[in-house]
């Protein structure tokens, strides 16, 4: 089930799976959402923590104003992130958009 938090006036959206180390935080690259990411998903979901979120301006996250998206808010951003429960330090999957 989708779960809604919000950042700077941005509702981000995002959905948490599974339980079991190492847990894992799936994250969509330029032009995706965290459907993009669904069978990775859940696959690990059986024996690990997993999360996915939408950035911001995508899927069903909202678009912010109008501001250069640099490598650092990106990180920053993802950084915030609700973690899985019971994960200190999760593994992160995705694509990077530079």
């Amino acid at each position: 089930m989708t779960e809604y938090l919000s950042r700077a006036g941005v509702k981000l959206a995002y959905d948490i799976g599974g339980a079991g180390d190492p847990a894992m935080i799936f994250v969509h690259g330029w032009s995706c959402d965290r459907s993009y990411l669904a069978p990775q998903f859940e696959h690990f979901a059986a024996g690990h923590a997993v999360a996915a979120m939408d950035l911001r301006g995508h899927g069903d996250s909202s678009q912010p104003a109008r501001a250069a998206m640099t490598l650092t808010r990106w990180a920053t951003m993802c950084s915030r992130w609700p973690r899985p429960p019971g994960s200190p330090i999760p593994w992160w999957w995705g694509i990077v958009s530079a």
